[in-house]
């Protein structure tokens, strides 16, 4: 009887193949941008035509190829870059399945141009649908140009699945932009149409590549980063509190120069901005890690756009850490700018920073006369002219004691006057940001039980999630315990906490455990944690609160340590100053 597996033919399989490697353009754009920089290219242009549909041009200024190396770099796994598997571990090559050129030259009709430094003539190969069809010498210039014509013309459904030529381009610009950034001394230039898209020069400086990849215009736009342990080495930038996008597509992460995908390290990163972004906010970031051998293995994904650490956690607190590291000691900075010489301060991150914790600064007045206007943006002089809008001022200072109340608006605002003029209050994030603190000090975790005990009735899959974590909630002073199927008893809960209600409060917390599937860790649990407890426990839009209420919550706010925002990120308190409330009523 026959059988009913067979072999299938090296067309198809080669096919197959390349639409793992080459699902888009950008890809191939990636791949052969890739075999330039590891061709030790100083220079590399790319052109396009309908996004690199019809048209994918590569040239550069590398070591270019003799007739027999560019022969053998059109069958699948012929490399120059590794010789055994122990090389895996070793990369110093972007490129190293050889993979990319075939799999391009399955989908499309190649021709590939190279001649190597000192060679009397060079290479002309042509292929389509991954067959040569022809060899010959040909007079070119040292280097190596690839051109890419009607790519997936053999695989018509792959072509049903592009995007209009316009974001197709546009991938590729991103694509080059990653590659950019891990080679900063090398120029690139990229084109669609003949209209210029990208032009990097070469940059001696890492941070001004960085700064034109990030479309930035001053240096003191990012914190640089620097911090190593247990092997690992993490440099680069991220952007100052403040400074954000609506998407995740200006963080990026490099191993090595090598882009990467990282979902952890991104995590990592938000973590560190946690406090520091509303809903919906991203900052920007250029995340650099150098790994030690088998820290790191990048053989995971066909396209090399993902990788495996040995010790995920190390590397998730490094960044986790140094992020956080660097966004205080600017807030530092700026708090010394605004109130004078800067005195030894707490370091922001008190969970095991890089640097020794230091004294606690002194509190300054809650708004300054005069602050000097931030890098790159001219101080006001008399007389100019400014749109009338509420000027939000969301500082780290104190002195909300200070102010006076005037009372509350609709019921969610409590309305001040300072010396700067008049300050609104949002109840809610205010109290939130009190409780918070609380729950992230020693005294959060002080419980009071519960006179009848509260149960919690959550799914299989939430359940799983949260059982792990009985001990952080636990330490953070809820007692929780199993009791039935898909059934959790609630029998204390942190003090702060004590008369409302706590299971919703379980519930939201299990769910988010399960939605997350455990990223991040006991960390990311915890802070999960505080954050939902001081969400559920601060008052609301909507209830009123009588004037010593208001007055001690203004006095809690002294106390913190970041009063300006809520944990989630948002502004706890508005200034109309008196200038700009003078200016709307046209008095001089």
């Amino acid at each position: 009887m026959a059988g009913r597996i067979r072999v299938l033919p090296p067309e198809v399989a080669a096919r197959i193949a390349a639409g793992e490697a080459i699902e888009r353009p950008a890809a191939a754009v990636k791949e052969l941008v890739e075999n330039a920089l590891d061709a030790g290219a100083s220079r590399v242009a790319i052109d396009l035509e309908e996004g690199g549909l019809a048209l994918i041009r590569v040239a550069d200024d590398g070591c270019g190829m003799g007739r027999e190396d560019a022969r053998l770099a059109l069958e699948r796994h012929a490399t120059s870059k590794i010789a055994s598997a122990e090389d895996l571990f070793r990369l110093r090559t972007l490129g190293f399945r050889g993979e990319a050129l075939p799999s391009i030259a399955a989908v499309s009709r190649l021709r590939i141009l190279t001649c190597a430094g000192g060679a009397a003539e060079g290479t002309e190969i042509r292929a389509e649908g991954g067959r040569v069809t022809g060899i010959a010498a040909a007079a070119a210039a040292p280097g190596t140009l690839v051109e890419v014509r009607d790519l997936f013309f053999n695989t018509p459904a792959r072509r049903k699945f592009m995007k209009s030529a316009a974001a197709e381009a546009a991938r590729a610009a991103e694509a080059v932009a990653c590659l950019a950034l891990g080679h900063p001394q090398v120029r690139f230039e990229l084109a669609h149409h003949e209209r210029t898209l990208r032009r990097y020069p070469a940059a001696p400086d890492p941070l001004e590549r960085a700064l034109a990849v990030l479309g930035l215009k001053h240096a003191s736009d990012l914190l640089p980063l620097q911090a190593a342990t247990e092997g690992f080495r993490l440099t680069g930038w991220v952007s100052r509190p403040g400074l954000v996008r609506r998407s995740a597509e200006g963080i990026f992460v490099l191993i090595g120069r090598r882009a990467v995908n990282d979902r952890m390290l991104k995590h990592a990163l938000l973590q560190a901005y946690a406090e520091r972004l509303g809903r919906g906010e991203f900052p920007v970031a250029v995340l650099v890690l150098e790994a030690p051998e088998a820290g790191v293995d990048v053989n995971v994904h066909p396209a090399k756009s993902e990788v495996r650490f040995a010790r995920p956690h190390v590397v998730h607190e490094l960044v986790r850490r140094a992020a956080a590291q660097a966004l205080y000691e600017a807030g530092l900075a700026a708090w010394g700018e605004r109130v004078g010489p800067k005195s030894p301060e707490a370091v922001r991150e008190p969970r095991a920073p890089f640097a020794a914790p230091l004294a606690k600064p002194p509190l300054p007045a809650l708004f300054a006369a005069d602050p000097p206007a931030p890098p790159g943006v001219a101080p006001r002089t008399e007389g100019a002219s400014a749109p009338v809008v509420p000027e939000i001022e969301v500082v780290e200072k104190r002195g909300f004691s200070r102010l006076r109340v005037l009372g509350q608006l609709a019921a969610a605002y409590i309305v001040c006057e300072g010396e700067e003029g008049l300050v609104l209050i949002d109840q809610h994030a205010a109290h939130e940001r009190i409780l918070y603190e609380q729950f992230s000090s020693a005294a959060g975790g002080e419980r009071q039980a519960l006179l009848l005990p509260e149960t919690v009735e959550i799914g299989p899959r939430a359940m799983a999630a949260l059982l792990p974590h009985l001990g952080t909630l636990r330490e953070a002073g809820f007692v929780v315990e199993p009791f039935g199927e898909g059934t959790l008893k609630v029998a204390e809960v942190p003090r702060p906490l004590a008369g409302g209600a706590a299971a919703p409060l379980i519930a939201e917390f299990a769910a988010a455990l399960a939605e997350t599937e455990g990223a991040g860790g006991a960390f990311a649990a915890q802070e999960r944690l505080r954050r939902l407890s001081a969400c559920h426990g601060a008052v609301r839009a909507g209830q009123a609160l009588g004037l010593a209420e208001m007055q001690a919550l203004l006095a809690a706010l002294d106390s913190c340590r970041n009063p300006g925002t809520c944990p989630h990120g948002r502004p706890t308190f508005l200034l109309w100053g008196r200038r700009m409330i003078e200016r709307a009523f046209k008095r001089g």
